[in-house]
């Protein structure tokens, strides 16, 4: 029940950030559907408070036990999906195949989606620090990912911030 973002978002970033710690969700839902929705999302379990403290107890032990990691195959944000392994941006029914660079790109906003990403930033985590990529081959890609996310008929829109970078925002209907 925290605020923006909940519970399921929350748990949604930090599994499209490959974290493979354990997560157990302790709340108030205690619908099926809220359960179900959680251990989809890559809850490992789920708990609703009222709660024993013996059982928590037990439970946060039987996960520390386990080995393996969660797969995360996508990146979903608003009205796209972003296939992580072939790089096909999905939204509305359509899909589209993504360049590396446009994929690396889009990747960085959507582990990042209410940040304001620098040029800089861009540059650096999609060129390489070493590289000679400019501003200017930030635009070309920002571009290309615009048109493509026009095709798909996406609410999403990528905007650029006059002197600190780009974000994403949700377009008004």
């Amino acid at each position: 029940m925290i605020p923006e973002p909940d519970g399921f978002e929350v748990l949604k970033i930090l599994r499209s950030h490959h974290l493979n710690t354990p997560i157990l969700m302790l709340t108030a839902k205690s619908t099926v559907p809220d359960k179900v929705t959680g251990l989809n999302e890559g809850a490992d379990d789920y708990m609703t408070k009222p709660f024993n403290t013996e059982e928590l107890l037990a439970r946060v032990g039987a996960l520390t036990r386990r080995k393996g990691s969660v797969v995360v195959n996508r990146l979903d944000y608003q009205d796209i999906s972003l296939d992580l392994h072939s790089a096909v941006l999905n939204g509305n029914g359509e899909s589209v195949q993504l360049s590396r660079k446009e994929f690396e790109v889009l990747k960085v906003f959507l582990y990042n989606p209410t940040m304001t990403i620098t040029t800089e930033s861009l540059i650096t985590k999609v060129w390489g620090a070493e590289s000679e990529a400019t501003d200017n081959n930030v635009e070309v890609y920002i571009s290309f990912i615009r048109k493509k996310l026009k095709y798909l008929g996406s609410k999403i829109a990528i905007k650029k911030i006059q002197c600190l970078g780009y974000r994403i925002e949700v377009q008004k209907c």
